[in-house]
């Protein structure tokens, strides 16, 4: 769902400035991975996939995401 504004015919030569402003509405989820020797240890795995649990728990009370778009273009 979302709002935008354009200025400028799509036809016609020039600039063309476009802004949008939404909702990207779903469950947003993260997954979170790391690599090298210092990761690799049984601990740090436990410490990456908590802060991931924490990250998706934290995620699943929003609705969804807010998304911003700006564009300029140029027709020849």
């Amino acid at each position: 769902m979302g709002l935008g504004w354009g200025l400028g015919k799509p036809l016609d030569k020039g600039f063309k400035f476009v802004f949008n402003l939404g909702l990207a509405i779903g469950a947003p989820k993260a997954t979170l991975s790391g690599t090298g020797t210092a990761l690799s240890t049984s601990q740090a795995q436990a410490d990456i996939a908590a802060q991931q649990q924490k990250i998706n728990d934290d995620a699943s009370k929003l609705i969804g995401l807010p998304v911003i778009k700006i564009g300029v273009g140029y027709v020849f």
